[in-house]
């Protein structure tokens, strides 16, 4: 197995997963903020996306070098 296939592999789990944390979360439950200062779930989960698609184009950037 390559470096690809393990890489696409455990986002393809850490999904499953996310998505078995947000199952049967209502829209208000993913918007509650604790404080006014805290980021709501929807928020944290946009920037994880954001993060992982970094990562993944400064890879695939780094590969076509």
């Amino acid at each position: 197995m390559g470096f690809r296939e393990i890489i696409r592999m455990a986002l393809d789990e850490y999904l499953e997963e996310l998505k078995k944390a947000l199952d049967g979360l209502t829209l208000e439950e993913r918007r509650f903020q604790p404080s006014p200062e805290a980021h709501h779930v929807d928020f944290a989960v946009w920037h994880m996306a954001r993060v992982e698609d970094d990562w993944v184009q400064r890879f695939a950037l780094r590969a076509d070098s």
